[in-house]
């Protein structure tokens, strides 16, 4: 886990905004937007289903594992610090994901 690069601030992260973004993650999750498209969704038969993968969707190694693929795809960033949008997302990408499933794994838990 990158947890020192939880606090950046040339990339404007600070804890106090990844709780944020965590909670507001962890309250609305992915469950409205699955609760409005699941008729489109072949995978999902029925409103029950739709709410069991809304709430307990992928966010774990599978996040991990995107994010990563992502970040492979980007530019790299220089020693001097990101020098454009693409790079500062190279940066932030990895630590964002990472504490978010930092968040999935604690609610879990306190399950």
């Amino acid at each position: 886990m990158p947890f020192e690069s939880f606090t950046n601030v040339q990339l404007t992260l600070a804890p106090w905004r990844l709780l944020v973004i965590g909670l507001l993650v962890l309250l609305l999750r992915r469950l409205p937007i699955i609760l409005a498209l699941y008729r489109w969704i072949p995978d999902i038969k029925t409103f029950r289903e739709a709410v069991f993968a809304g709430h307990f969707g992928p966010m774990g190694v599978g996040a991990i594992f995107i994010a990563t693929l992502a970040a492979k795809k980007l530019p790299d960033v220089p020693e001097t610090g990101p020098e454009n949008q693409a790079q500062i997302l190279a940066a932030t990408i990895q630590p964002v994901v990472a504490f978010m499933v930092i968040c999935s794994i604690a609610v879990r838990e306190c399950h």
